[in-house]
């Protein structure tokens, strides 16, 4: 469940144990102080969505509302603003080498950097996405090395961070507001 507070629109989620799930968006009623289902908001989700959140962008700096599901993939809804639809905007996947990945568990918007989120997932990788370039720049994986991937290229990345062997430990978390990018957003690292 989330709630966007520059709409007073809640976002709910089924959980089946089936690849059928559903999204619904209801909005609250002032006057009568109650929910109420919009069903031109109400749409499709494989698998159980694990988390909903709406952008904590307001509204002026995007149209409508951007909500975030996690599942299967990262996938990105944009919620038009007279509530009509909500459309797909992106899927957003970190394995390289298939068309799926690990299940994902959690993920978080930056509050400082609105257009970075961040995910886990069951095979212990945190993965820093750019949502408006649906692109991952950085990750964290069980070994507990640390990569930030050249934008220009995904198949290329440097490690920043790798742990002395005798702390090897899976990392947990993954800090957003302590990772820094360098170079410019128009074209990669530097």
């Amino acid at each position: 469940m989330s709630f966007s507070s520059s709409t007073h629109r809640i976002a709910v989620g089924s959980f089946l144990e089936d690849y059928n799930n559903r999204i619904d968006i209801l909005s609250f009623d002032s006057d009568s102080m109650s929910l109420k289902p919009l069903p031109s908001l109400s749409f499709e989700h494989p698998y159980p969505p694990t988390k909903l959140m709406f952008s904590p962008l307001p509204p002026p700096q995007q149209r409508g509302d951007l909500l975030a599901s996690s599942g299967d993939f990262l996938r990105l809804w944009e919620v038009n603003e007279d509530s009509s639809s909500a459309e797909p905007v992106s899927v957003l996947n970190n394995s390289k080498t298939s068309e799926f990945c690990a299940p994902l568990t959690s993920f978080d918007w930056n509050d400082v950097e609105p257009k970075r989120l961040g995910t886990c997932s069951i095979d212990t990788t945190c993965t820093i996405w750019d949502v408006e370039r649906s692109v991952g720049f950085a990750s964290v994986s069980a070994d507990g090395s640390v990569r930030i991937f050249d934008l220009r290229d995904k198949e290329h990345s440097t490690i920043i961070y790798e742990p002395p062997a005798r702390y090897a430990a899976p990392e947990a978390r993954v800090e957003q507001a302590g990772l820094e990018v360098y170079g410019d957003d128009s074209d990669g690292f530097e």
